[in-house]
């Protein structure tokens, strides 16, 4: 492989290996050793100077539909067109999904087409230039129409189900919608990247990584932290004010926090008792909730990741630092500084800390 005198430049260290330099730089040791035209990766010397081959980004765009209730719509008949040219004709699986699309450069344009139920023609919903994103069409339930609204792939956008005619009360079926991803891919690219580098030290050092969230929607945010405020009697359910979307095309969450009456009356032992069991359903804990739009997990930002590791804080272990220096991990703060090495910071460690929260499973680029 052509290399270039713009490379990025990795010197052997002793205690040095292909894979272990690999690692540091988040890429897997066959693509540095094809990249240095390296026969025997088991074999390279202290001083020994290696390309780092520049990564091409390659978006991933996940097409999901649902209707206004959040279920899953299955066998939606849909086209992807770019360039005039139309990449498949599929139906959607059970989860309704269509398969990922790798967006091979940064200005492709990826149109999505639908044939409603009942339809003879299909009906262009929207496009979503390269880069990546996760794209989620609403679809409204009974006449079946498109409601979606795009937005360009950097904004992280992801489109949302229409408000329906009675608004449902909060519990536990909120917790499936505006469902929250686990995809790397979903973060900016320069932090998904120094996380992936990061992961990879770990898994390295014998750490298991579990990811429960990278990007969250901002509505799954608001259901997240108000079912929290409720249930630790911070506030009144019939005191909570609606979702107030910030950007064009988010919301609306059509939820009754206070379980009205037919008399317009609130049921709060009811609406407290729902609010206790989503808090639970979503598997908040103690952890800290930030408002919507406020947590590095919402697409504007999209650099946070929620992760629990086994064994925890992976005491015993020994894990590299980004310079490559080795350090065992006798407590959480060991661990913390191996994370902020490459530019990947604990909750515990956020700056600008007003009240004492705890969010063990939080790491993002500031720690917030």
């Amino acid at each position: 492989m052509a290399t270039s005198n713009q490379d990025e430049i990795a010197i052997a260290k002793a205690g040095d290996t292909l894979r272990k330099i690999a690692t540091r730089q988040g890429i897997t040791y066959q693509e540095l050793a094809e990249y240095n035209q390296i026969t025997n990766a088991d074999r390279i010397y202290i001083g020994q100077r290696l390309r780092i081959p520049k990564r091409h980004e390659v978006g991933v765009i996940k097409f999901r539909l649902f209707d206004f209730i959040g279920e899953a719509i299955e066998g939606l008949e849909c086209k992807v067109v770019s360039l005039g040219e139309e990449l498949m004709r599929i139906k959607t699986d059970a989860k309704g999904a269509l398969p990922d699309i790798k967006a091979k450069e940064a200005l492709d344009t990826f149109e999505l087409w639908v044939k409603r139920f009942g339809a003879n023609e299909f009906k262009k919903v929207g496009e979503v230039k390269g880069g990546t994103t996760e794209r989620i069409v609403a679809v409204k339930s009974g006449k079946q129409k498109i409601v979606t609204q795009t937005k360009p792939a950097e904004e992280k956008h992801v489109t949302k189900v229409v408000k329906g005619d009675t608004p449902e009360k909060s519990g536990v079926s909120w917790v499936a919608k505006f469902p929250a991803s686990t995809d790397l891919g979903m973060l900016e690219a320069a932090f998904g990247k120094d996380l992936q580098a990061f992961i990879n030290a770990m898994k390295e050092g014998g750490i298991g990584v579990n990811i429960s969230t990278t990007y969250r929607p901002p509505e799954r945010s608001y259901l997240m932290y108000w079912c929290q405020q409720i249930a630790d009697g911070i506030i009144s359910a019939d005191k909570v004010k609606p979702f107030v979307p910030e950007v064009d095309g988010d919301g609306p969450v059509n939820i009754d926090w206070a379980h009205l009456g037919n008399d317009g009356k609130p049921d709060l032992e009811a609406a407290k008792k729902a609010a206790e069991q989503m808090r639970s359903k979503f598997q908040i804990g103690t952890n800290s909730v930030a408002k919507p739009y406020h947590s590095n997990h919402n697409f504007r930002k999209a650099k946070a990741v929620d992760m629990t590791l086994s064994p925890k804080w992976g005491i015993g272990k020994s894990v590299e630092m980004k310079d490559g220096e080795e350090r065992k991990i006798s407590n959480k703060g060991h661990l913390f500084d191996i994370g902020e090495s490459y530019g990947v910071v604990h909750f515990d460690r956020r700056p600008n800390q007003v009240k004492k929260s705890q969010d063990d499973v939080h790491w993002s680029r500031t720690g917030a």
